[in-house]
């Protein structure tokens, strides 16, 4: 096959996908991770829209699903358990608490279907997010000796991991959903929501979770919870 001529781009579904799994190799199961999350375990609208994003990946995908319990934002890191204790992270929460004591409840933009490096997400829009996460970081900032280096913010709830490298076409096919209107949540979003689309629906809360990565998923136990309307963290383990 001749090359490609220089300054031409491959189309969407020629572009390499790379394994997710490679990322940070040094997170082995036994390693235990602090991280801001937006969990879905309660919304609906979140949860429907995954499930129809997930139809759109080939039934042979070399990728690893991600159940709906596990459905997540990643916000900002905080760091290994291993190096912030646990009364250190409640710290970092309770400062977070104070800077986030006046921001309400941030609407998202979720859609369309789409791949980022590692994985099949669904794009998230809100311009309010970001000073969420940066409320989150600066409060990390202030508590930590050396708090981690973050990475660029590109927020998205991911469907699945590829746990292989690959081709995009590979996973979702040559005829890639792109963007198209914005649809409102509810019974549209039951009958008429495409991959293409974008639903909405609303982030009251952030958490500060535990997380562990073993046999290609993510799982986390929430240590501490943030509701977007004032309240102060509530610990949900007890301690």
């Amino acid at each position: 096959m001749p090359e490609r001529e220089a300054g031409v781009r491959a189309p969407r579904w020629e572009s390499a996908v790379s394994e997710h799994w490679s990322w940070r190799p040094e997170w082995t199961p036994e390693r235990r991770m602090w991280w801001w999350y937006a969990t879905f375990e309660h919304d609906a609208t979140m949860q429907r829209l995954a499930a129809e994003a997930r139809r759109t990946i080939r039934p042979w995908a070399p990728v690893d699903l991600i159940p709906t319990r596990w459905l997540h934002l990643t916000l900002a890191e905080v760091g290994y358990a291993s190096e912030v204790p646990l009364d250190l992270a409640h710290r970092c929460a309770r400062t977070a608490a104070a800077d986030l004591i006046s921001v309400p409840p941030v609407d998202l933009r979720i859609g369309p279907v789409d791949i980022m490096p590692g994985a099949v997400v669904l794009r998230v829009a809100s311009p309010a997010l970001e000073g969420v996460r940066r409320r989150l970081v600066a409060a990390s900032a202030r508590e930590l000796l050396r708090p981690p280096v973050q990475l660029p913010f590109d927020p998205h709830v991911s469907v699945a991991y590829v746990h292989r490298d690959c081709m995009r076409v590979d996973v979702l096919g040559a005829h890639l959903p792109e963007p198209c209107e914005l649809i409102d949540t509810g019974e549209l979003v039951d009958r008429d929501w495409r991959p293409g689309q974008a639903g909405r629906t609303r982030l009251d809360h952030v958490s500060l979770v535990e997380v562990v990565r073993d046999q290609r998923h993510y799982r986390w136990t929430p240590r501490c919870r943030i509701s977007l309307d004032g309240r102060r963290p509530a610990p949900v383990d007890g301690r």
